[in-house]
């Protein structure tokens, strides 16, 4: 038997196992829409979004903020109080900052002031964030320049994917974001919360990755035992 004929399963399996660690299992959507009580005349409801992917048996919730009006992501909040604890844990929640301008990119921390949403928001939050340094181009999330920030979460006892997607979609479990600088430096603020609807992600499948990664390995085996038959052949 040739001593090298298991390592294409070997290899195979090897793909697999990688591809199913690094992948996201799921991964959805949300908008934002700016609640009634606003103050301002443009609206950056619709730079604002959430994607909501589950990789590693946890929950992250990142933020982004593209589009056409100038505005900050000052405060984000997550609730409300009264339900959170059924679908996720505030323990060791990750933080994961992206991006970086002249005013020294998002960076968010633990614990946002105010401790609860306003703008006519009447629920209390579970958990809050807010940038070390706020204002315009500082270290919220401003738009159009590739910032965001990830929010990643443990579930609770006996939660799963499909019981925060539910929770999201059934308005139990609710974000909510404090816009500044609207319009730019020195502008006005309002308050957006996540709308119910859900926005399905592209995600590779595993075996389309295989295709790449595993053929790659393939190709490199293969080339290596046809060199190896080749220089026999020729001392024959």
């Amino acid at each position: 038997m040739n001593q090298l004929s298991f390592l294409p399963a070997v290899l195979a399996g090897a793909s697999v196992a990688l591809v199913a660690n690094v992948l996201p299992a799921a991964a959805v959507s949300f908008d934002f829409v700016r609640v009634p009580d606003f103050n301002n005349a443009i609206n950056p409801a619709s730079n604002f979004k959430v994607d909501v992917t589950e990789v590693g048996g946890k929950v992250q919730f990142s933020f982004t903020n593209s589009g056409s009006a100038t505005a900050t992501i000052a405060d984000i909040y997550f609730g409300k109080s009264t339900a959170f604890s059924n679908y996720l844990s505030t323990s060791s929640v990750g933080i994961t900052n992206n991006g970086t301008v002249a005013g020294g990119g998002a960076a968010f921390e633990v614990g946002a002031n105010p401790n609860n949403p306003q703008g006519g928001i009447t629920w209390n939050a579970a958990f809050g964030s807010d940038p070390q340094n706020s204002g315009y181009l500082k270290n919220g999330i401003d738009s159009n320049v590739g910032e965001s920030v990830a929010f990643t979460f443990n579930y609770a006892a006996g939660s799963n994917f499909n019981n925060v997607l539910s929770g999201l979609s059934s308005g139990n479990l609710t974000l909510a974001l404090h816009g500044t600088s609207i319009g730019g430096s020195g502008g006005g603020s309002d308050w957006f919360s996540n709308n119910s609807n859900v926005t399905t992600k592209d995600i590779p499948e595993p075996f389309t990755m295989l295709g790449t990664a595993g053929a790659i390995g393939f190709s490199a085996l293969f080339k290596r035992q046809q060199n190896k038959r080749s220089k026999a052949q020729a001392k024959a």
